[in-house]
């Protein structure tokens, strides 16, 4: 098993004020996938979380949304995240779940493609 702090670098790239901050997600100094936040002014900030298809099933995106939660909660004064993941799509899901956000029983449409079940991480 890799060194999870050595594996995993988040870098802040940007925080705007209208409530966006995305970070690179590193694993050797090679970029191999991004996590961020989005929001608007009504609405919990919602997590993003992209990794390269030849890294996934190693743990990164969970620990890399981990570390962008902690610096959201701790830096950004967030007190909860929301998130979501496409129906048939699993491995997402787990990742959200071991990242500690739970179901919020909503399943959202989106503008395009499948709906969205909806979770929620609290502080």
């Amino acid at each position: 098993m890799i060194d999870q702090l050595d594996a995993i670098q988040t870098k802040r790239l940007r925080l705007r004020a209208e409530g966006r901050a995305t970070f690179a997600v590193q694993r050797q100094g090679e970029a191999i996938g991004r996590v961020g936040f989005r929001s608007a002014a009504e609405r919990a900030p919602e997590a993003r979380i992209w990794i390269a298809q030849t890294h996934r099933g190693h743990g990164f995106a969970t620990e890399a949304l981990k570390a962008a939660l902690a610096w959201a909660r701790d830096s950004w004064g967030r007190r909860y995240v929301a998130a979501g993941h496409h129906l048939a799509d699993a491995a997402m899901a787990r990742v959200l779940i071991k990242a500690g956000f739970l179901y919020t029983g909503v399943v959202a449409p989106r503008e395009a493609g499948e709906p969205v079940r909806m979770m929620v991480w609290l502080a």
